[in-house]
């Protein structure tokens, strides 16, 4: 897709795969015109169709998102900046015209906004109205300065919400609250749109992009094609019967499930892309990647957090990450060699109590703990470099079971999901209580 200044914005990219619009007349309060309108949706089209084009965020410069429209009548004129297509009459000239500019103008950005299948989210900075806020709520996620005020706010000039505003509230909100929000001309905070279930997420102006960015990060990099069916078979299903989403989503899922995407759901979190057939090398970089999430996610976190937090099955962080050395690492290490690593507890340990791996132990920190862990990680890592494939990439495990090197595979990916999403919800409570 093009990038670079446009009329009324500019567009640039961001890895992995974030096109990233930004309102560009502050002076203006970010107000549209017909024209802007028009670029926008041809930007939002070269989107769709650029593989290379993931996620698409909206953010506006200065104190607005956008105002609304602007009704000036000023033409838009930025330095250096190419219109993408040719400039035409914005109709509104007699009762046809005012329904053609809407129906093939002003309403075409939020109804391609809606309609592409890639991801979009919404970094409201500032004041979001009319048209802004319809923009906002076309967007699949929103993120909102503390500072942000939305509202529709058409009534108080007598005009009406007439670029889909009416049908997006009453999507987020239901009938009545909708009714409440436009009938009494409200304009909200950040803190009320996210009580209302406007906006997703709130953030202070100085973290609004990095928060946005991020979110944007972690929805390029999941698993492009079920991802983009999902969008859509969600948005589907708002307007179907229960049987006619059943049947949509297994028309889908026979394609999803069957395309080489359909193992990146896990894969995606692992920093290198690795050679297809290498179960060697991926089983390596789950390793790797294993030891990367499990001390980001302790890092900053003290000892008495450590053992307080638990899982659903009641291990404590710590716990946990015991378990993974203790049970995970080690029987990979025995399962590839025949020999259990020797600085574990013992066989009869075990055998005595089979939760000896994740009970905690009162001499015990997350430093300790961590440096256990790295151990196993490095047996680990050792055992899977030294052992030999034969044709068959066949061995026998401690119950004498042929098991293939991709099975081994295929275990760690699910467990590495696993239990990153157990550390990723304690983590969350940590972070949680430290903002409290």
């Amino acid at each position: 897709m093009q990038t670079g200044p446009f009329t009324g914005f500019g567009v640039v990219m961001h890895d992995p795969g974030i096109a990233l619009i930004t309102l560009n007349q502050p002076g203006r309060l970010n107000g549209m015109t017909h024209h802007m309108k028009r670029d926008l949706v041809e930007t939002l089209v070269q989107a769709q169709m650029d593989d290379a084009v993931r996620v698409i965020v909206f953010t506006g410069s200065g104190r607005a998102f956008s105002a609304g429209d602007d009704i000036t009548g000023r033409a838009i004129e930025p330095e250096d900046a190419q219109p993408l297509v040719p400039d035409i009459p914005p109709g509104h000239h007699n009762a046809m015209g005012t329904y053609n500019g809407l129906r093939f103008l002003s309403q075409s950005l939020n109804a391609v906004v809606r309609d592409i299948d890639k991801l979009t989210v919404a970094a409201i900075n500032g004041v979001a109205i009319q048209t802004g806020l319809s923009l906002a709520l076309a967007c699949d996620f929103r993120v909102t300065s503390t500072e942000a005020r939305l509202g529709s706010a058409t009534l108080r000039f007598g005009l009406l919400p007439d670029e889909g505003g009416q049908f997006l509230l009453v999507q987020l909100l239901g009938v009545a609250k909708a009714m409440d929000f436009l009938m009494r001309k409200r304009i909200v905070s950040a803190e009320e749109a996210l009580e209302l279930g406007l906006v997703h997420e709130i953030a202070p102006p100085a973290e609004l992009m990095d928060r946005t960015l991020a979110l944007a990060r972690e929805l390029a990099e999941g698993p492009q094609v079920a991802m983009r069916m999902l969008k859509r078979s969600i948005y589907n299903a708002a307007e179907m019967t229960f049987a006619q989403s059943l049947d949509e989503i297994a028309a889908k899922t026979a394609v999803t499930d069957h395309h080489p995407d359909a193992r990146e759901g896990v894969q995606s979190e692992l920093p290198v892309v690795a050679v297809a057939g290498d179960e060697r090398m991926l089983l390596e970089q789950v390793l790797d990647y294993y030891r990367a999430v499990v001390a980001r996610k302790l890092h900053g976190v003290s000892d008495a957090d450590a053992l307080r937090l638990r899982t659903p099955s009641g291990m404590s962080m710590l716990g946990l990450v015991r378990h993974l050395a203790g049970v995970e690492l080690w029987w990979l290490v025995e399962a590839l060699t025949g020999d259990a690593p020797q600085y574990l507890w013992t066989q009869a340990d075990y055998e005595t109590d089979p939760d000896t791996d994740w009970k905690p132990r009162a001499d015990e920190t997350v430093a300790s703990v961590l440096a256990f862990y790295h151990r196993a990680c490095d047996e680990a890592r050792s055992a899977v470099r030294r052992f030999e494939l034969d044709d068959q990439a066949r061995h026998a495990d401690v119950a004498a079971r042929g098991i293939t090197l991709r099975w081994l595979l295929l275990h760690m990916l699910e467990e590495t999901a696993r239990h990153a999403g157990h550390l990723d919800v304690m983590r969350e409570q940590v972070d949680g209580a430290v903002g409290d």
